[in-house]
């Protein structure tokens, strides 16, 4: 998925799908958005990538690899 990128970080947000669990015999379908940080790791060439609830405007990328490391 981020193979080919060349960025320092990557700060995106994306829509989740999911089914919720059963509930008097209907299952309902439930959407939630998140913020996914990734972080280019030299040695390895490749990222960290870390999926968050917290505000781009109040956590940096680099602050969040700190956070969840």
């Amino acid at each position: 998925m981020v193979d080919n990128l060349s960025w320092k970080y990557i700060d995106v947000e994306v829509e989740a799908e999911f089914k919720r669990g059963q509930y008097e015999g209907t299952r309902s379908l439930y959407t939630k958005r998140f913020r996914v940080v990734g972080i280019h790791n030299r040695d390895a060439d490749d990222y960290h990538l870390y999926i968050t609830n917290l505000p781009r405007e109040e956590f940096l990328p680099a602050d969040l690899a700190t956070l969840y490391r």
